[in-house]
């Protein structure tokens, strides 16, 4: 039986594989990271020559919509995938990682491929990274209220009878994070019950 051609190919690729820096940068929070385009760019001559290249297999996807500060709704998507390095005979390798992406529009399941692909190569060939953590070039605060929770807080100070509650009604907004949602319509509401305690 000959030797599957895989391994040493693989083996090649690590030994000719230097580090990679950390060229690209988050513009929100003003950090350095490392980039798919940095590893796509340090590896693609390198396993083209060892003659490797790699497929990809989506085993499992989840979709959840998250809200950030902001009150834009974000698409976040975790995929399971699985990536196999083939050799010109035929021979292969797989590793399985977990690639997350985060996107206003329609890029997030292209975002968590992409960092799914860059982990995968870069613990399958063990670049070196001067970090443990390798945060991606973009940064969300999500936070963790719905539009329930704004509907909510309406019809609560639609059906408040004193001023307290509706200053209740705004502290609650104010701790979970949705204020700016409702503030407008809290002080409207506010204003009305002291006009009809004044009359």
């Amino acid at each position: 039986m000959s030797e599957q051609k895989i391994y040493p190919a693989m083996i090649a690729v690590m030994r000719r594989i230097g580090a990679i820096g950390k060229n690209q940068q988050n513009t929100q929070q003003r950090f350095n990271y490392r980039g798919i385009d940095d590893c796509y760019n340090a590896l693609h001559a390198i396993m083209a020559d060892e003659g490797v290249f790699t497929t990809s297999e989506i085993l499992a996807r989840e979709r959840q919509e998250r809200t950030n500060k902001n009150g834009t709704v974000l698409a976040f998507v975790s995929a399971e995938i699985k990536y196999t390095f083939h050799a010109e005979d035929g021979s292969s390798v797989s590793t399985t990682v977990i690639g997350e992406g985060m996107d206003s529009g329609d890029k997030a399941s292209n975002k968590a491929m992409a960092v799914a692909h860059k982990y995968a190569l870069l613990q399958i060939f063990m670049i070196a990274t001067d970090e443990q953590k390798d945060p991606d070039g973009e940064s969300h605060e999500v936070v963790n209220y719905t539009q329930k929770d704004i509907d909510a807080a309406i019809q609560a100070a639609d059906t408040a009878e004193t001023t307290d509650e509706v200053r209740s009604i705004y502290r609650e907004a104010q701790q979970q994070g949705y204020l700016s949602h409702v503030a407008g319509y809290l002080k409207k509401r506010a204003e009305m019950l002291k006009q009809k305690d004044a009359a």
